[in-house]
């Protein structure tokens, strides 16, 4: 084989390898908290706004304490791990 021949397929290689990473770059941002939402709602199953969401991480005893918005919905971001109870 011609240097030029194997010079095409070094180049080649290199642009698929470069292409799989470029792809795979969406796949890092995922981090090591999650989230937890939900809606309030009331015995008729209408939308509680303005309704205390307390969420608390069991083992460590840390609570984050919400506030509904008009339609009742609440999200409680950057949890670790763990097991929580919520409470409204």
């Amino acid at each position: 084989m011609s240097n030029c021949v194997k010079l095409k397929k070094f180049f080649g290689l290199l642009a698929l390898i470069s292409a799989a990473l470029l792809l795979s770059l969406p796949a890092f941002p995922q981090g090591n908290t999650g989230r937890i939402l939900g809606t309030v709602t009331d015995q008729s199953g209408g939308y509680v706004g303005g309704a205390t969401v307390t969420v608390t991480d069991v083992a460590r005893g840390v609570s984050q304490t919400l506030t509904t918005d008009s339609d009742g919905a609440y999200v409680a971001l950057n949890l670790v791990a763990g097991t929580y109870t919520v409470r409204a």
